[in-house]
């Protein structure tokens, strides 16, 4: 975890396990729909989702106009405004889940009235995600589920979805439908998992302390704020119980903490300093779960190999069952990847850059890409995070 080098209370010596880079090759175009907000209910409960309808536009990684579309783009979605979430599936697409087969779902449905394509049939039950490819629970740890509301709990993203589905089956105008709150859970993590490696990147190669990351990820201008803090709750005898935060937040948000700091302080203990150490490594655990996170997502977007062919077990109709394997071919899931897909795609190979993370001398924002640079440009150090920062910067600092 740390060397010799680390100092109490700040970030240096804490180390990220660096994820393993993809090569370039991979990243796979997506298909982006008009899509719309639509109403439905399951077991007598109104929840939201989004319908795709008419003709797709294939989008390729190269054709985002941001380099750092998660460090741009994905920071402006308010994930509590769902017309914010309609702006942007509508410019990029859906950013299905990969907590469980969402994309291959959301194709499977795309194409069921195609010839020869198996029968889709929706799972409304905890099956809907019958393999674990994910051991970081999104859900984790228990302080965080106080800012999950019922359609962010557990499998209930996808059940929505496929639920949205099942209305949507014999309705041939809509090609596509996935749950709000799947798509809010997706973009939610995404913005958080990205945001704090780098930021940790940054600050614990130049000197900073665990308060100063916090104060960079409460920042809107650099990371979305509302919805649920994902990957910044962390279990462990001090920080437990809250979102990270600087020891005056926590203290006060925190009974159990206060308890603790008034037994601490009374033996002559320096609380200030115990918890500044506390809350680096709780960042620490939070970034290295972020990023396995994201490298788990990645193989999970990818991966085609699910029990597929097991479906008929839930097959409603006897036949199916009792005659077994349902012979019908599957849709080719290896054609079309997702926005998801190619943010996380971004992201790694960005991240497993050897440049090193830096601040814009304008704005301030934690990047390595140039904005406008093109995403297959070799990464070159820009004092200057955009075209407008570096505008900006010398209009302000122009001599009179």
């Amino acid at each position: 975890m740390s060397d010799s080098s680390f100092i109490p209370g700040t970030l240096a010596g804490l180390h990220l396990d660096m994820p393993g880079s993809r090569p370039k090759e991979d990243a796979r175009a997506w298909n982006v729909y008009m899509t719309e907000l639509r109403e439905g209910d399951l077991d007598g409960k109104r929840f939201a989702y989004l319908a795709e309808m008419g003709e797709p536009t294939v989008l390729h990684i190269e054709d985002l106009a941001e380099a750092e579309l998660y460090n741009g783009g994905l920071q402006a979605v308010d994930v509590t405004e769902p017309e914010s979430v309609l702006r942007f599936v509508n410019k990029f697409g859906i950013p299905s889940s990969a907590m469980y087969q969402g994309t291959m779902r959301l194709e499977w449905f795309r194409r069921r009235n195609e010839t020869n394509i198996r029968t889709y049939v929706p799972i409304l039950t905890d099956e809907v995600n019958p393999i674990n490819t994910h051991l970081i629970d999104l859900d984790s740890p228990e302080s965080l589920e106080e800012e999950l509301d019922g359609h962010l709990r557990g499998n209930m993203p996808h059940v929505l979805s496929e639920r949205a589905r099942e209305i949507e089956m014999d309705n041939p105008n809509v090609v596509g439908a996935v749950s709000l709150a799947e798509v809010v859970q997706t973009i939610r993590a995404l913005q958080l998992a990205t945001a704090l490696p780098a930021a940790f990147s940054y600050f614990s190669r130049n000197g900073g302390t665990g308060e100063d990351l916090i104060e960079y990820m409460k920042t809107p201008r650099y990371v979305a704020q509302p919805g649920p803090a994902y990957f910044l709750h962390a279990d462990g005898p001090i920080v437990n119980g809250c979102r990270l935060d600087t020891f005056e937040r926590c203290i006060e948000r925190s009974e159990q903490l206060r308890d603790q700091v008034a037994h601490a302080r009374k033996r002559g203990i320096n609380v200030e300093a115990g918890f500044s150490i506390a809350l680096a490594e709780g960042l620490w655990k939070c970034a290295n779960s972020a990023l396995r996170f994201l490298s788990e997502s990645d193989y999970s977007y990818r991966s085609t190999a699910f029990l597929w062919e097991d479906d008929n077990a839930s097959d409603p109709n006897p036949f199916a069952r009792l005659l077994g394997k349902n012979r019908d071919q599957l849709p080719d899931f290896s054609a079309f990847g997702s926005v998801g897909e190619a943010i996380i795609e971004q992201y790694l190979i960005v991240f497993t850059d050897e440049k090193p993370f830096r601040r814009c001398e304008n704005c301030g924002r934690i990047f390595k890409k140039y904005r406008e640079e093109g995403f297959w440009k070799n990464i070159r150090e820009t004092r200057f995070c955009r075209r407008s920062c570096n505008v900006s910067f010398n209009q302000k600092n122009k001599p009179n």
